[in-house]
């Protein structure tokens, strides 16, 4: 019979790594493998074509502020392709477009999907309207609700994503309670 030893250091950054429900998470909040898939995932989300895990590391982005500070011919350069840089420039700045609709779910929030993000814009306006109470009458369950409140909290506001150039509003006429 073989033994398996389960890895206790992240491969990417060497942090510690927790186990829980048979799956290993790094602890370290800005390993860099863990943050290539936040990208990742948030371009997914915003429909930024060209922006994919080789991409990402090739362009070295350290959070989400140096994606959108990136000139078009820092993308061209990085990539070795002008066309391509062009290209993936274009796509960056038409994300800036979007909605709280979309936004919301791109920033990788547990639990925050496109229903919740739905469900929620229905009730707000914009990012700063939302609190427990908006949650509560957009029928979030509490750990939706407690997760988009404690990001809002420790992420959004400490991170500076307010100066991202995004409007964080909704694009939808909204119902009045």
């Amino acid at each position: 019979m073989r033994v398996i030893t389960i890895p206790t250091e992240c491969p990417s950054c060497t942090s510690s790594l927790k186990l829980v429900k048979d799956i290993l998470y790094c602890l370290n909040d800005h390993c860099p493998a863990k943050w290539d898939k936040k990208v990742e995932g948030f371009a997914k989300h915003l429909k930024i074509k060209g922006l994919g895990p080789s991409t990402i590391q090739k362009l070295q982005i350290q959070d989400f502020h140096d994606l959108y500070s990136l000139s078009r011919d820092e993308i061209s350069d990085c990539l070795n392709s002008e066309k391509i840089g062009e290209k993936l420039y274009l796509a960056i700045q038409e994300s800036t477009e979007s909605g709280l609709e979309e936004l919301l779910p791109a920033f990788g929030i547990p639990l925050v999907g496109r229903s919740v993000a739905s469900k929620l814009c229905a009730v707000v306006e914009d990012i700063s309207g939302i609190n427990w109470d908006t949650c509560r009458r957009a029928g979030l369950g509490p750990k939706a609700s407690q997760n988009i409140i404690d990001w809002i909290n420790n992420e959004f506001y400490p991170n500076e994503y307010d100066q991202l150039p995004f409007s964080y509003k909704t694009k939808e006429k909204k119902c009045k309670d």
